[in-house]
């Protein structure tokens, strides 16, 4: 069964509409900062207000603040007490937004797994974003607590969901799932709902500050050799692989520029794709070993 958001105390001090806005978008920015500009653009509304909710939530422990330069960012506190609960609000928020159909479908696949060995069931992509289209796919995280699954766990996921509509389970072991081996579990920790282990994925945002940068730059690799083969197709087939060229470039910029990645309903074409690469292979050179995401 997915775990779901149960009541708790009320939280009265955080009532005000423009303080549950401001911190709902500090929670989906996490581990991200933003500035009270960023927040007021972001949520249409006069800055003096963001001004006076981010106040009451600093009084609260709610809400750090940290002077960098002339800015001032605001994130949430991960020590904070309420910070358990209000993730799994939100959490059960944007479950509650994904299509009925794909619900019944992830509520017949967890009732139909044994979770005792998994730290985190996550769905991710498409589906948790909101952008997911009638034929999409269910991306879904399985997160393993001794890294060992059986060669036909994939499949008894997928059988779960057959003929419904095709699901795509990825499997990592707790040790993996951390180092964020590729851009799938940065995709999973940042924007994914969690189905089970509320607290594994919270822990696991917060702490997430960097990404390895062998992990762009084998994504740049990737489009380098696509972009290669496209030149020796016809038309259709090279604007194609095109396509999966700009996905890829653009999901590095994303992370590389703003940390994050970006949905692929977002994607606009930009062309140039071999001035592209030379650039963001140009930026990742000068970075250390991992690349911030804050």
């Amino acid at each position: 069964m997915v775990q779901i958001y149960k009541e708790r105390d009320p939280l009265d001090a955080l009532a005000t509409r423009t303080a549950m806005r401001v911190v709902r978008t500090l929670f989906a920015a996490a581990p991200r900062a933003m500035t009270s500009s960023q927040l007021a653009g972001g949520l249409e509304t006069s800055r003096s207000g963001i001004q006076r909710a981010l106040a009451r939530m600093e009084g609260l422990g709610l809400v750090r603040s940290e002077a960098r330069g002339r800015l001032v960012l605001h994130g949430i506190r991960s020590s904070s007490p309420l910070v358990g609960p209000l993730f799994e609000m939100f959490n059960h928020e944007r479950y509650l937004s994904v299509r009925q159909k794909i619900r019944e479908t992830l509520d017949r696949i967890m009732e139909g797994i044994d979770t005792n060995g998994l730290s985190c069931v996550l769905l991710f992509g498409s589906q948790a974003r909101g952008t997911s289209r009638e034929m999409s796919d269910i991306d879904m995280c399985f997160v393993w607590r001794e890294g060992t699954w059986d060669d036909g766990f994939q499949s008894r996921v997928r059988d779960l969901a057959f003929p419904y509509i095709l699901v795509e389970p990825h499997c990592y072991s707790e040790d993996v799932f951390a180092t964020v081996p590729d851009l799938v579990v940065l995709d999973s920790i940042l924007h994914g709902v969690s189905l089970h282990g509320h607290s594994f994925l919270r822990s696991t945002r917060q702490d997430l500050e960097s990404i390895r940068k062998e992990v762009l730059l084998t994504r740049l690799e990737g489009c380098r050799r696509v972009l290669e083969e496209a030149t020796q197709e016809i038309r259709e087939a090279r604007d194609y692989l095109e396509t999966i060229v700009e996905v890829g470039l653009t999901e590095v910029e994303s992370v590389l520029h703003h940390g994050v990645t970006m949905p692929r309903a977002e994607i606009m074409a930009e062309g140039d794709h071999e001035a592209r690469l030379a650039r963001l292979s140009q930026e990742l050179a000068l970075e250390g070993d991992r690349v911030s995401l804050i």
